[in-house]
């Protein structure tokens, strides 16, 4: 949405593609030849080297930045999903305000959020050898709550399914 704040507190679906759709990240096995029928109990995603980096990655969101938590994510071989949630009142809650850096207790908006995401990323995915690795330029945005419900649990159970 062209007008919407999206630094303000809320939980926002996020999916990133890698540019051209390469599938990078790892590979969905148990599956047969055709993707389209999976069997739920043994298609599984293994994540290689690149795809270890992008979950890592997530993590480390939550680190640098105290208001950011990820409550689910799913990686595919060529783009992530997640629920990634802005709540400012986890910086007073974390930590006395003046121990924070200016830095820490400015709230970044969700692109910036991403842009540092894919940056990690993309450092780090070149430096293990991936050169020409390059993520989408954007990335699309879910905000509805009655479909944020729907998305959870379909990343639950691509998790449980082994898929992620």
């Amino acid at each position: 949405m062209k007008e919407y704040d999206y630094s303000q507190n809320n939980l926002y679906f996020v999916t990133s593609c890698v540019k051209n759709m390469i599938c990078c990240f790892g590979e969905i096995v148990g599956t047969g030849r055709d993707l389209s029928v999976l069997d739920e109990n043994s298609a599984k995603m293994i994540l290689n080297e690149f795809g270890l980096i992008a979950k890592n990655q997530l993590a480390w969101l939550e680190n640098q930045y105290l208001y950011v938590i990820v409550h689910k994510y799913v990686i595919m071989p060529n783009h992530i999903h997640a629920v990634i949630e802005i709540d400012s009142s986890k910086i007073n809650n974390n930590k006395i305000a003046s121990e924070l850096s200016l830095q820490q207790m400015k709230i970044k908006s969700l692109s910036q959020v991403m842009g540092a995401y894919k940056t990690t990323c993309s450092k780090l995915i070149h430096k293990a050898g991936y050169i020409d690795f390059a993520w989408h330029r954007s990335f699309m945005t879910i905000l509805s709550e009655m479909k944020m419900g729907f998305i959870i649990s379909l990343i639950t159970s691509k998790i449980t399914q082994g898929i992620g």
